[in-house]
């Protein structure tokens, strides 16, 4: 959240579980409090009994980033998760991002 807000940046989660919508405990998932302070991405974006795969996941953070890049934020992408070594697969077709 501090470099969020030192930056200006948006918060993007790799989190794999916090994708979940009513997972909030045992997640870390950011607050309804800490999601108005700053925006944050890729959270609540499925119910539990849903299929989301990591293609899903490519294809949702592949939006964010170009909308990121429409309206020229950066993003702090956080979280660990499987999900973290898949979205490094995005960075190549959005570079313009990077080092931002």
């Amino acid at each position: 959240m501090e470099v969020a807000r030192k930056t200006g940046a948006e918060i993007c989660s790799v989190d794999a579980f916090q994708i979940y919508r009513g997972l909030d405990l045992g997640t870390a998932k950011a607050s309804p409090f800490a999601r108005k302070e700053v925006p944050h991405h890729l959270l609540d974006l499925v119910e539990p009994e849903e299929p989301f795969t990591a293609a899903d996941y490519l294809k949702s953070a592949g939006s964010v980033l170009g909308d990121l890049q429409q309206r020229g934020r950066s993003a702090v992408w956080v979280g660990p998760g499987c999900i973290t070594s898949c979205s490094q697969r995005v960075w190549p077709r959005r570079q313009g991002l990077m080092g931002r």
